[in-house]
């Protein structure tokens, strides 16, 4: 069985086979709960990863064992973000990228998305390679050139590489399923039984049952399983909200980056909202094989085993 570890080094996700788990008797446990509503249970001593390394539960928030109460704000670490949205990953990659001279292109490639949102986050993050650090990695192209002239003529050769170049699995909005000419029969079809569908819905929206901005939406994607892009039974009738949220359009859901190989991802820091006392129940541990001694539990950031100390 795989879990996701977050590689120190390299400051980023990757993931690890476990090795073991194994009971380590019964001792107090708490449930803390996070900001954005994550929530563990775990024993006081259980460490963390928090900006300072792993630390125990108990010195993140200054746990007061006798009225099981927090003394001090602490955040954890969390479930992955894209790698290029974390400061120090992106700090790290560029100066990987002016020592092996490959530039933008060195950390797109790491991170596995677009040249142009790395260039948009390294503005965020003021990291901006400046004229000097370009010059490291490019050369000035036209030095102690003469004479030379730059009327461009686009061949259709060259037009058709530019059209294949972004299309399908490396467009940024793939999915998956099929091609845009396999998409413009299938919306076509679609547009033939859409008023059969609306009045086999009552032209209600399947979920909310609002009669505004109805579409037609395939029930089992047509990237999953392409057969039942033609079949009647697998299309219902969504509003366009509900339609988007199915979709999560403006998300990045975990199967879509599974299916296209996805963004390298990093961590980000959550506030421990709250904790509550559950009294002594049997605890495990578990341990993976990773340097890094760590894994994702609940989506949070866990120590791997008290065997190893931070």
């Amino acid at each position: 069985m795989l879990v996701r570890v977050y590689d120190e080094n390299r400051k980023e996700f990757t993931t690890s086979k476990i090795k073991e788990v194994f009971y380590t008797g019964k001792k107090p446990v708490y449930k803390i709960t996070l900001s954005d509503g994550k929530e563990i249970k775990c024993t006081k001593e259980h460490k963390f990863y928090t900006d300072s390394g792993f630390r125990s539960l108990e010195d993140i928030i200054g746990l007061d064992t006798k009225h099981h109460a927090m003394t001090k704000q602490g955040y954890i670490a969390v479930n992955g973000i894209p790698c290029y949205q974390n400061y120090e990953w992106m700090r790290q990659s560029k100066q990987e990228a002016l020592i092996n001279k490959l530039g933008l292109k060195y950390i797109s490639q790491k991170a596995n998305c677009s040249y142009h949102t790395i260039r948009k986050w390294l503005t965020k993050h003021k990291l901006n390679f400046t004229k000097k650090e370009v010059a490291i990695c490019f050369p000035i192209w036209n030095k102690d050139k003469f004479g030379y002239k730059t009327n461009l003529i686009v061949s259709e050769k060259h037009k058709e590489a530019i059209r294949k170049a972004r299309s399908k699995e490396k467009c940024n909005f793939w999915k998956g399923g099929c091609d845009r000419s396999e998409r413009l029969k299938i919306a076509d079809w679609c547009q033939k039984i859409r008023k059969q569908k609306l009045q086999e819905f009552n032209y209600k929206c399947n979920i909310c049952e609002s009669n505004s901005k109805l579409e037609l939406d395939h029930i089992i994607p047509v990237y999953k399983d392409k057969t039942k892009a033609y079949n009647y039974d697998n299309i219902q009738v969504l509003c366009s909200n509900c339609h988007d949220k199915k979709h999560n359009i403006n998300g990045d859901p975990k199967e879509y980056r599974l299916l296209s190989g996805g963004n390298t991802l990093s961590i980000k820091y959550v506030l421990i909202e709250k904790i509550e006392y559950l009294g002594k129940e049997d605890t495990y541990d578990m341990e993976v094989y990773h340097n890094s001694h760590n894994y994702i539990a609940n989506k949070i950031l866990a120590h791997n085993s008290q065997r190893y100390s931070i």
